[in-house]
């Protein structure tokens, strides 16, 4: 090397106080493992920042379906509640204005033109859990509920789901001064829904059916305790047009 810089015309000089630097191969084991400690620290932030913001997301994706299921079920029930008695009156079966077929605290069953497709049908709305017993009231800890939509037209068609993991759905009753007429108490219905006996059905009165101007529909979805996201709950009221003023 010396010979080299010789040669070539000048030679490198080292600075009056400037102290030698031995030559150096690589890291020592310190440095590695400071480096390694550093790395894993940084790496854990990143892990952290990426699972929080994976759960935060998956959260949000839970609730939004939850609300989304939740609304699509009660916009179906308050459009063809709505629509109940039309193109009914004077033909509701079993009277003049029968357009409520069965007024449960947890079911109802309703008469008329409510799909506006051009027929009179009949549409019960009810509550089942995983044991395939009808649900009235809160849905049982250990069970899953589930809300469904059956119509009749000759026949009682298949079940539709509206909304699962449903925690309770509840219809009140009013007449047209306000007062809330309460199954079993006013007169409305409170045996179990009938889904067996073609409409109209016999088993229960009519007794003050007729006297129902508005419903008011409750539905709550269960949440997720566990992901803490807490049950949807969804009202409504809604007064029929066609049951009369």
């Amino acid at each position: 090397m010396k010979q080299s810089q010789e040669q070539s015309g000048f030679r490198l000089k080292r600075l009056p106080g400037e102290a030698v630097t031995p030559a150096r191969g690589g890291f020592t084991l310190i440095e590695l493992l400071i480096s390694a400690a550093v790395f894993v620290v940084i790496l854990g932030a990143v892990y952290l920042v990426y699972t929080t913001s994976h759960t935060t997301y998956a959260r949000g994706e839970t609730r939004a379906e939850i609300q989304q299921t939740a609304r699509a079920a009660m916009d179906l029930l308050a459009r063809e509640v709505r629509m109940a008695g039309y193109w009914c009156n004077p033909s509701c079966p079993g009277g003049t204005n029968r357009a409520i077929q069965e007024a449960q605290a947890s079911a109802l069953k309703i008469f008329g033109d409510v799909e506006t497709s051009g027929a009179r049908i009949y549409v019960a709305y009810f509550v089942r859990d995983n044991t395939a017993a009808i649900v009235a009231g809160t849905c049982p800890a250990a069970n899953v509920c589930t809300l469904y939509r059956q119509r009749f037209t000759t026949a009682w068609q298949p079940e539709e789901q509206l909304a699962t993991n449903v925690q309770l759905v509840t219809f009140a009753y009013f007449d047209k001064d306000g007062v809330e007429l309460v199954p079993g108490a006013s007169g409305l219905d409170n045996a179990p829904l009938d889904l067996t006996t073609p409409p109209p059905s016999t088993v229960v009165p009519w007794t003050n059916r007729e006297a129902v101007r508005r419903i008011r529909i409750q539905l709550v979805v269960r949440g997720d305790p566990e992901e803490n996201i807490p049950n949807y709950q969804l009202a409504t009221d809604i007064s029929p047009r066609n049951l009369g003023v």
